[in-house]
Protein backbone atom coordinates (compact mmCIF):
# COMPACT_ATOMS: atom_id res chain seq x y z
CA UNK A 1 0.00 0.00 0.00
CA UNK A 2 2.70 2.46 0.78
CA UNK A 3 4.48 1.82 -2.19
CA UNK A 4 1.69 3.07 -4.08
CA UNK A 5 2.22 6.77 -2.30
CA UNK A 6 4.02 9.46 -3.85
CA UNK A 7 7.47 10.59 -1.74
CA UNK A 8 6.07 13.50 -0.36
CA UNK A 9 2.73 11.42 0.61
CA UNK A 10 5.21 8.98 2.26
CA UNK A 11 6.93 12.17 3.99
CA UNK A 12 3.51 13.30 5.50
CA UNK A 13 2.58 10.05 6.39
CA UNK A 14 5.87 9.57 8.53
CA UNK A 15 5.40 13.12 9.61
CA UNK A 16 1.60 13.04 10.67
CA UNK A 17 2.72 9.67 12.74
CA UNK A 18 5.31 11.32 14.59
CA UNK A 19 3.54 14.57 15.49
CA UNK A 20 -0.36 13.74 14.94
CA UNK A 21 -0.58 17.18 13.69
CA UNK A 22 -1.67 17.35 9.92
CA UNK A 23 -0.95 20.84 8.77
CA UNK A 24 2.50 20.31 10.12
CA UNK A 25 3.01 17.18 8.95
CA UNK A 26 1.57 18.61 5.49
CA UNK A 27 4.12 21.87 6.10
CA UNK A 28 7.22 19.34 6.59
CA UNK A 29 6.49 16.73 3.63
CA UNK A 30 6.72 20.24 1.50
CA UNK A 31 3.18 21.14 0.57
CA UNK A 32 2.87 25.02 -0.50
CA UNK A 33 -0.40 25.56 1.37
CA UNK A 34 -0.29 23.28 4.65
CA UNK A 35 -3.12 24.07 6.32
CA UNK A 36 -5.44 23.04 3.69
CA UNK A 37 -3.74 19.65 2.34
CA UNK A 38 -2.71 18.54 6.02
CA UNK A 39 -6.36 18.02 7.27
CA UNK A 40 -7.58 16.58 3.78
CA UNK A 41 -4.48 14.09 3.60
CA UNK A 42 -5.52 12.34 6.67
CA UNK A 43 -9.18 11.47 5.20
CA UNK A 44 -7.80 10.48 1.77
CA UNK A 45 -8.23 7.05 0.69
CA UNK A 46 -4.31 5.78 0.22
CA UNK A 47 -2.85 8.28 3.14
CA UNK A 48 -5.75 7.38 5.94
CA UNK A 49 -4.76 3.68 5.32
CA UNK A 50 -1.26 4.21 5.54
CA UNK A 51 -1.69 5.96 8.37
CA UNK A 52 -4.00 3.39 10.01
CA UNK A 53 -1.65 0.78 9.36
CA UNK A 54 1.31 2.84 10.32
CA UNK A 55 -0.57 3.75 13.96
CA UNK A 56 -1.31 -0.32 14.13
CA UNK A 57 2.33 -1.17 13.46
CA UNK A 58 3.28 1.35 16.13
CA UNK A 59 0.90 -0.22 18.84
CA UNK A 60 1.86 -3.28 18.40
CA UNK A 61 5.85 -2.77 18.86
CA UNK A 62 4.71 -0.78 22.27
CA UNK A 63 3.01 -4.26 23.53
CA UNK A 64 5.79 -6.40 25.41
CA UNK A 65 5.67 -9.66 23.60
CA UNK A 66 6.14 -12.88 25.22
CA UNK A 67 9.75 -13.08 25.66
CA UNK A 68 9.81 -9.37 27.06
CA UNK A 69 7.64 -10.58 29.71
CA UNK A 70 9.47 -13.51 30.93
CA UNK A 71 12.24 -11.38 31.00
CA UNK A 72 11.24 -8.83 32.75
CA UNK A 73 9.33 -11.82 35.72
CA UNK A 74 12.47 -13.58 35.94
CA UNK A 75 14.23 -10.58 37.14
CA UNK A 76 11.65 -10.25 39.59
CA UNK A 77 12.18 -13.63 40.69
CA UNK A 78 15.92 -13.06 41.12
CA UNK A 79 15.18 -10.31 43.20
CA UNK A 80 16.15 -7.73 40.51
CA UNK A 81 14.04 -4.52 40.34
CA UNK A 82 15.88 -2.13 38.11
CA UNK A 83 12.75 0.28 37.81
CA UNK A 84 12.19 0.98 41.20
CA UNK A 85 15.63 -0.06 42.26
CA UNK A 86 13.72 -1.63 45.44
CA UNK A 87 14.18 -4.98 47.31
CA UNK A 88 12.08 -7.31 45.62
CA UNK A 89 9.20 -8.69 48.50
CA UNK A 90 9.65 -12.94 48.68
CA UNK A 91 6.07 -12.54 47.94
CA UNK A 92 6.38 -10.30 44.77
CA UNK A 93 9.40 -13.17 43.67
CA UNK A 94 6.75 -15.84 43.90
CA UNK A 95 4.25 -14.14 42.45
CA UNK A 96 6.49 -13.77 39.39
CA UNK A 97 7.47 -17.55 39.34
CA UNK A 98 3.69 -18.36 39.72
CA UNK A 99 3.08 -16.25 36.59
CA UNK A 100 5.81 -17.59 34.75
CA UNK A 101 4.71 -20.98 35.05
CA UNK A 102 1.11 -19.83 34.26
CA UNK A 103 2.76 -18.43 30.89
CA UNK A 104 4.26 -21.51 30.36
CA UNK A 105 1.71 -24.32 31.21
CA UNK A 106 3.18 -25.78 33.98
CA UNK A 107 0.58 -25.07 36.79
CA UNK A 108 -0.40 -28.92 37.19
CA UNK A 109 1.96 -30.84 39.21
CA UNK A 110 2.00 -33.93 41.17
CA UNK A 111 1.90 -34.35 45.09
CA UNK A 112 2.23 -37.42 46.98
CA UNK A 113 -1.48 -37.91 48.93
CA UNK A 114 -1.77 -39.25 52.49
CA UNK A 115 -1.77 -42.90 51.22
CA UNK A 116 1.34 -42.23 49.55
CA UNK A 117 -0.95 -41.88 46.06
CA UNK A 118 0.36 -38.85 43.33
CA UNK A 119 -2.26 -36.24 43.62
CA UNK A 120 -2.58 -33.37 40.64
CA UNK A 121 -3.27 -29.85 42.19
CA UNK A 122 -3.63 -27.08 40.38
CA UNK A 123 -1.22 -24.49 41.71
CA UNK A 124 -3.42 -21.24 39.84
CA UNK A 125 -6.45 -21.49 42.28
CA UNK A 126 -3.76 -21.15 45.67
CA UNK A 127 -2.89 -17.96 47.16
CA UNK A 128 0.51 -17.57 47.38
CA UNK A 129 0.07 -17.98 51.73
CA UNK A 130 -1.40 -21.72 50.69
CA UNK A 131 1.20 -22.38 48.41
CA UNK A 132 4.22 -21.22 50.70
CA UNK A 133 2.42 -23.43 53.67
CA UNK A 134 2.25 -26.50 50.65
CA UNK A 135 5.83 -25.81 49.99
CA UNK A 136 6.69 -25.86 53.71
CA UNK A 137 4.48 -29.18 54.50
CA UNK A 138 6.49 -30.51 51.91
CA UNK A 139 9.89 -30.00 52.73
CA UNK A 140 8.62 -31.58 56.41
CA UNK A 141 8.39 -34.79 54.96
Amino acid sequence: MADKLTERQKRFVREYLASGNATDAARNAGYATPNKTGPKLVKTGLVAAAIAEGAKRAERASIAGREERLEILTKLVRGEDELSGEVVKPSDRISAASLISKMQGELITKVAGPEGENLKVDITTVSTGDLLAMIKELRRR
